[in-house]
């Protein structure tokens, strides 16, 4: 198994007790240059967040449902190697940079 990092977002949907899940297909070095991609980026994600996630049909629940809240976070995947090309490379300039620790 191969180990990196994704950016994933916890989706809350009106009426429905669990959460949803997304993961955008990108993998990083480390925590630091996920968080550094997200802060750089946090509108072009959420923009694209909200095309996506803004409504949701569920079977259960109902069709239609409105996205009512999210949080970002940087996770650990641990994937088989034919499954890591399904994930792409952040923009080069980002892993050419140096960022420190971000908290």
């Amino acid at each position: 198994m191969k180990t990196f990092i994704i950016l994933t977002a916890i989706l809350w949907y009106e009426g429905v007790d669990n959460t949803a899940k997304t993961d955008f297909m990108m993998k990083f070095p480390s925590i630091n240059h996920c968080q550094q991609y997200l802060f750089e980026n946090k509108v072009i994600i959420v923009d694209q967040l909200m095309e996506k996630n803004r409504f949701r049909d569920d079977p259960i629940f109902g069709d239609n449902l409105e996205l009512k809240g999210y949080e970002f976070y940087c996770e650990t995947l641990w994937v088989e190697p034919e499954q890591e090309d399904e994930y792409e490379e952040p923009p080069a300039l980002m892993l050419d940079t140096n960022y420190g620790v971000y908290l």
